[in-house]
Order: structure tokens, then sequence, then C-alpha cells
């Protein structure tokens, strides 16, 4: 008795196949995260030109700037904890400590983003403020402190961008109330939160409603009470 199957196509039975999900046939210009955020386009240096902002060559006017958000995003480094073994007794030793608790504590590193939403543009432009060359941007007006650059350079674009919206954490920022500015665990979170934003910008404060007079974070009297 053979074992070979009949060759009979009678008794094939056909599956019919179905769409599973949208076909795009071509590209919508956007590159996405994972989870479904633009990925931001990281801007390093650029400068002020008549009706916008030239930022690593693209070209940003003023009046399509619709969204200015801020955050701050707080890495975990970890601790400071040495090694197990006889290497941690020995730096034990070295530093006069028996309790490690100190060393067991973490550590974090602060990044501030500032994120500028363009309607002519797939993703925002981001700035990280230790990342930025200020001079480029404010030339002979950029100081040694870079918040203090962060400051003007943020203030500046609000004052030109008298179209946009900005977030909770901008506007607490500009009236430099940095203990109200949100803190992010992760930059997705400040990104998701900013997605949100976008979704209800008529409810967002605008630029033309807060005060941008200042062009400095601190004032002459602020500097004069930290010398004293």
């Amino acid at each position: 008795m053979s074992d070979e199957l009949p060759e009979d196509d009678d008794n094939i039975e056909m599956l019919e196949t179905f769409q599973t999900g949208e076909k795009f046939t071509e590209s919508t210009g956007q590159v996405l995260h994972e989870r479904g955020i633009p990925l931001s386009l990281r801007v390093r240096s650029g400068f002020f030109e008549e009706g916008g902002l030239n930022l690593e060559g693209a070209q940003v006017a003023w009046a399509d700037i619709e969204y200015i958000a801020l955050g701050i995003i707080h890495h975990s480094l970890g601790s400071m904890e040495p090694p197990k073994g006889m290497m941690r007794q020995v730096v034990g030793k070295i530093m006069g400590k028996n309790d490690r608790a100190d060393a067991k504590a973490p550590r974090y590193q602060e990044s501030v983003f500032l994120d500028l939403y363009s309607s002519k543009h797939d993703a925002p432009f981001r700035f990280e403020a230790a990342a930025i060359n200020y001079r480029s941007f404010l030339g002979k007006d950029a100081l040694y402190i870079s918040q203090h650059n962060f400051y003007r350079l943020l203030v500046r674009i609000a004052r030109a961008s008298t179209a946009a919206r900005v977030n909770d954490n901008a506007y607490y920022y500009i009236i430099r109330r940095r203990d109200q500015v949100k803190n992010y665990p992760a930059i997705y979170d400040y990104e998701l939160e900013s997605q949100t934003d976008l979704g209800r910008l008529e409810f967002l404060r605008t630029t033309t409603e807060l005060d941008l007079s200042r062009d400095s974070y601190t004032s002459e009297e602020d500097e004069l009470e930290n010398v004293e």
C-alpha cells in the first residue's frame, strides 16, 4: 500500500485572503517613533533672518510656528556605589566611610529641551540647552552662562512667533518660575504630552499674552544679591 497522496486538485481548498491593514502607496514625509510620535529634528546652530529662523539650513517662518514646548528630562545615571569585593572595602577606607548609603543614592543628569512646531514641517525642531551654538543665534549677545543664553534665545523666539501657543512649562520658564516646570522621567513622556497639547492648542496661552520684556534670566538686582 502506497503512502503517496493522490494528486487530485479537486480536493484542494483555496483560502480567501483579506486585507489586514491600510496600504500606503507613498511616503507621508514623516519619520515616526516606534510608538507613532514624529522624530524631532535636532538643532545645534542657526540664525535669525528676516521673517523667520534658519535652523540647520531649514527655513522656518515666524508665522508658521504654531506651538512652542519646553520640558526638563531627568536621566538616571545609576549610583556611585563601587563594585563588590575587596575594591569596595579599599575605596571605603580611602574615603573614610563605613556607611555606603550616600554612595548608593541615584544620580541624575538634567536636560532641558525646547521644541518648535511649524505648520509647514512634518517634525518639530528640537533644541537641547547644553548642545546649542548660542553664538550662531545670539552673536555678540551670547554670554558665558548657558542658562542665560537659553532664556534669551527662548524669549526672542517667543517675541517673534506672534501666532504661536506655548505649553505651561515654557510659560513658567519665561516668568522665571523654574520650580513650576515639570520634570519628566523619559523623553517619550514629554513628547506624548506635547502631542496631547497639539490637539488642544486653543486652550493654551499665546505668546502675545506673555510678558516678554526681559532679555535675561537674572536681573542686575539678582546678581547683586548673589554677590552679597
